[in-house]
C-alpha cells in the first residue's frame, strides 16, 4: 500500500474544513458504537482488532501506534458501556445513525461530494481511524514531511 497515495485519496474527498471537523467528531462515535456491538459478540473483537492494529503500524509506525491507542481507548469505553448499560446495543444503533448523519451532512452540504465509502465500504471502515489520526497529526504540525509528500502527490495527479 502506498501511504502517500492513500492519504491523498482521502484528502480529495475531504477538503472542506467543516467536513473534516464533522469527521473528527463522528468517526469516534461510529468506532465506539461498533465496539459496543463487538462487545456483545465476544468473538469478533479478539479476532479482528489485533490484525487491524498491526496493519496501521505497518503503514506508519508512529501514526499506527497513535491510532492503535486511540482505538484501544474507544474499545475499552465501548466494553464498559456495554457492561453497564441495559440497552447498550440499541443505543449503539442510535449512535451509529448520529455518526453517519454527521458524515453525510459533511459530504453533501459542505463538501458537495459523495462519501468515499460508496466506492469501497471495507476499505473505508478499515482506514477511517487511521485517516482521523493522520488528519489530527497534520493539523497539529506532526509528520510534516508526509503531509508535504501527500500535497505534492496531489499536484501531480
Amino acid at each position: 500500500m502506498n501511504l502517500v497515495k492513500e492519504i491523498n485519496f482521502y484528502h480529495q474527498y475531504h477538503k472542506n474544513p467543516i467536513n473534516r471537523i464533522l469527521h473528527i467528531i463522528s468517526a469516534p462515535i461510529i468506532i465506539w458504537s461498533i465496539g459496543i456491538w463487538m462487545s456483545a459478540t465476544y468473538i469478533i473483537m479478539p479476532i479482528t482488532v489485533p490484525y487491524i492494529m498491526v496493519y496501521y503500524v505497518k503503514l506508519d509506525k508512529q501514526l499506527g501506534l497513535i491510532t492503535d491507542i486511540y482505538i484501544a481507548i474507544l474499545l475499552l469505553f465501548s466494553k464498559y458501556y456495554y457492561n453497564t448499560t441495559k440497552y447498550a446495543c440499541i443505543n449503539a444503533l442510535e449512535f451509529q445513525l448520529l455518526g453517519w448523519a454527521l458524515q453525510l451532512i459533511g459530504h453533501y452540504y459542505f463538501e458537495r461530494n459523495r462519501p468515499v465509502f460508496i466506492n469501497g465500504v471495507i476499505h473505508t471502515f478499515l482506514m477511517l481511524p487511521f485517516f482521523i489520526t493522520t488528519e489530527l497529526a497534520f493539523t497539529l504540525g506532526y509528520k510534516r514531511t508526509l503531509h508535504a509528500k501527500a500535497l505534492i502527490y496531489n499536484v501531480n495527479i
